[in-house]
């Protein structure tokens, strides 16, 4: 991509007056000093919204599903803009679905498999909101070919701007809509957004367990499979559990109780156990092995599965238990030169900081093979492919004293944070990582915005 946006001279090309209709939504006279939550209906309320700075003030953050782990949608006083209320599916052809902000990709992905479609790749979050899910890091096993990020299957984004107006971004413009896929809501609040979408396409699945050095020595191999790659790590046991899911046209997608049954064990019994063992056993001694055989034992239900689908994977409603506290995450992207030696330095890590404090992720790092994807300017994997790494625990007690060493760590191996997923990295980091793709992004977030109604203090501190 040119170092130029020439995106920008084509800006006034994809505005368009909103008209400046009354919004629903009632608040006091004078909001200022507070913060006000409303959940806009329709494009209109937004505009209403965004030039109404006496009843809605600076700043303005949109918020779907609430999956962020980090302070991107946060703020003291403001505005914060629920957009489930925006949860109509608009359109459909046999290529694309145009969709409201809101929905829930879950829903949507629902709505599609009564056609035997899906949308293109996986994610792994499916409560989240489709506006979300674009304008932000998104992780999920995805074949080559798939794109890194869900925001690379779109093709036309409708916002409104920081000035209240309307615009309208498709592939007519295709240095802009580089620039708002994944665009955190620093450029507008999105209200439609159009999506590629495909045939349901069938996959096998291969479970394979492997020792952390043996599973270096197949990372070329791994980079290059057609099949899309995730992988479980544990750093305690010296263990990899690798899942591949090979394209299988043709072939039957399997049965939900199997996908029922694992993310049931993994996403609810495992969590809520491992909880409710790390309160009850406080030697660690006894406490940690029990919890990593349960834990493996678990995962290992992954192999029920052995054949599946976007689509199956995203629909249904999977049993969820009440957690006494809910697992906390942290993902960071490593590309692909680094993660030879990535691999065998994070078991160190993690033995090593156990042994000096006492504290340790009580659950697996989950890994996933993503693409090198230049569909969005500020895609993680933008300049190289790698994986993404999630780590997350049960255990909160500790957790942020371990995540800024773990961004030391991660700066180290050239980690590259995403603004909704990753914490614990220092403000000025990510100006280091994603350099002028940054710089251009500010930018247009300044043209875009300049009364700099949708930067919070968390992007004030990351993005100048």
């Amino acid at each position: 991509m040119a170092s130029s946006i020439s995106g920008v001279d084509l800006y006034e090309d994809a505005t368009r007056p909103v008209p400046n209709k009354k919004t629903p939504v009632t608040r006091n006279q004078s909001a200022a000093g507070r913060l006000v939550r409303t959940q806009p209906k329709k494009a209109e309320d937004l505009a209403r919204i965004l030039t109404s700075h006496d009843k809605f003030p600076s700043p303005v953050r949109p918020v779907g599903s609430g999956s962020s782990v980090t302070r991107c949608t946060q703020t003291v006083t403001g505005t914060l803009v629920d957009t489930t209320g925006l949860d109509r599916i608009l359109a459909m052809t046999a290529n694309t679905v145009t969709v409201q902000a809101g929905v829930r990709l879950r829903d949507l992905a629902e709505h599609l498999a009564h056609d035997n479609l899906e949308l293109v790749g996986g994610c792994i979050d499916p409560d989240r909101t489709v506006g979300g899910a674009i304008s932000s890091g998104s992780l999920g096993a995805r074949l080559l070919g798939d794109g890194a990020q869900l925001a690379s299957s779109v093709c036309h984004i409708t916002l409104i701007n920081g000035e209240g107006r309307r615009v309208e971004v498709g592939e007519n413009l295709p240095e802009l809509l580089t620039l708002i896929r994944m665009s955190y809501g620093l450029l507008g609040i999105i209200y439609a957004v159009k999506l590629r979408i495909r045939p349901i396409r069938v996959y096998s699945i291969s479970n394979n367990k492997t020792d952390i050095e043996d599973f270096v020595s197949l990372i070329p191999n791994l980079m290059v499979a057609q099949a899309a790659v995730r992988a479980s790590l544990f750093p305690f046991r010296n263990r990899v559990h690798v899942e591949l899911r090979y394209p299988n046209d043709g072939g039957q997608p399997g049965k939900m109780l199997p996908w029922k049954l694992r993310n049931w064990a993994t996403q609810s019994v495992l969590p809520k156990f491992v909880r409710s063992v790390g309160l009850m056993i406080p030697m660690k001694q006894l406490r940690d092995p029990v919890i990593d055989s349960v834990t493996e034992a678990a995962h290992a239900l992954n192999g029920l599965g052995g054949a599946g689908s976007n689509a199956m994977e995203q629909t249904g409603t999977f049993t969820r238990s009440m957690l006494l506290q809910k697992p906390v995450s942290c993902t960071w992207f490593f590309p692909r030169d680094q993660l030879a030696a990535l691999f065998p330095a994070y078991r160190q890590f993690c033995e090593d900081y156990y042994q000096r404090t006492g504290y340790r992720c009580d659950l697996p790092a989950e890994i996933w093979r993503i693409n090198q994807d230049q569909a969005s300017l500020l895609s993680p994997s933008f300049e190289s492919a790698g994986f993404g790494f999630k780590m997350t625990t049960a255990n909160a007690d500790g957790w942020d004293d371990l995540l800024l060493e773990f961004a030391e760590f991660a700066a180290h191996f050239q980690g590259v944070p995403l603004f909704n997923l990753t914490k614990g990295f220092k403000p000025g980091y990510a100006s280091r990582v994603y350099g002028e793709r940054l710089q251009r992004f500010s930018t247009m977030r300044q043209r875009l915005d300049p009364a700099d109604r949708l930067r919070n203090q968390y992007f004030r501190e990351q993005i100048r």
